[in-house]
């Protein structure tokens, strides 16, 4: 069980939180319980629009992009999108493995959280607000 104020971890018996001295509420999930689950689920959620989009930047690099003598686009092209869609799968593996952390709630879910939600700041408007 964790403190419904802090989200400290809290033994069986245990009547007031040993971080925040609030008075523990006994019975059901708590707030920072329910929080927690539902930021989890938008990591997730956000990995998985990350990934759709780094696909589709990889996709079109080597279609539309790709190498080749007759080509009639500049060179850069191709390893900048490529370079584009790394990041991008990247960024989404990161928010992925933030969102299964803070499910499963372990420690370095949170560190990593805020890492991905300043990041995330960037990526208008889904993006700002997760990282919010």
């Amino acid at each position: 069980m964790f403190c419904n104020f802090c989200g400290n971890a809290l033994y069986e018996n245990q009547t007031v939180c040993s971080k925040c001295n609030n008075a523990i509420v006994r019975g059901g999930a708590s707030r920072v319980e329910h929080h927690l689950k539902l930021l989890g689920i938008f990591w997730i959620a956000d990995a998985v629009l990350h990934v759709i989009g780094g696909c589709v930047l990889l996709i079109v690099a080597n279609t539309i992009f790709a190498r080749s003598s007759e080509a009639e686009h500049p060179a850069f092209l191709h390893p900048l999108l490529m370079g584009i869609a790394i990041l991008v799968l990247a960024i989404a593996a990161g928010s992925l493995i933030a969102g299964f952390g803070l499910l499963e709630r372990q420690a370095w879910a949170r560190p990593l959280a805020l890492v991905m939600a300043f990041l995330a700041l960037l990526n208008v408007p889904l993006g700002t607000a997760l990282g919010v």
